[in-house]
């Protein structure tokens, strides 16, 4: 995200200074802003570790009850 220098081979002083004054104000937002998207990307990962495990849990809760149905109704249909 840094800014580069304007390409041009006569540049004034004031331009060099322009430059050192915009990386100094930049180089700290730039360590900021990784700052922020490692942590965004940490709480994502959290959020998606909680989610594929209620998922898993609810697939795994649901295979059972159905499982247990499937059971009793064959069962209630075998004859006695």
């Amino acid at each position: 995200m840094s800014l580069q220098p304007t390409q041009n081979v006569h540049r004034s002083p004031i331009d060099s200074m322009v430059d050192q004054m915009e990386q100094a104000i930049m180089t700290p937002v730039e360590k900021v802003l990784n700052s922020l998207r490692q942590e965004m990307n940490r709480i994502l990962d959290e959020v998606q570790d909680g989610l594929n495990a209620a998922i898993r849990e609810y697939y795994n809760a649901t295979t059972i009850a159905l499982n247990n149905e499937l059971t009793q109704a064959v069962e209630g249909t075998r004859p006695t």
